[in-house]
């Protein structure tokens, strides 16, 4: 019996801080949304400036939150 997961493996990336922008372009390339892989780069670019410049880390939370968000409103597109 092979069920279909409500959530995919790669869903549960995006809970780590910094890299959870892979999650959301992991979702655009398999399911071939190039919208949605540009939005994870920009996530990502967001992170990786925040962790060098911004010492309270401000921009990593908000690319790392945004992801998260973007990832929950897409996951069930995706599933279809």
């Amino acid at each position: 019996m092979d069920q279909q997961r409500a959530i995919p493996n790669w869903f549960y990336v995006s809970l780590i801080p910094g890299v959870g922008w892979l999650s959301l372009f992991i979702a655009g390339y398999r399911a071939k949304e190039r919208s949605w892989m540009l939005s994870a780069l920009t996530y990502g670019l967001l992170s990786l400036l925040g962790g060098i410049f911004d010492p309270l880390g401000f921009l990593l939370a908000i690319g790392w939150f945004a992801g998260m968000l973007h990832l929950g409103l897409v996951k069930d597109q995706y599933l279809t």
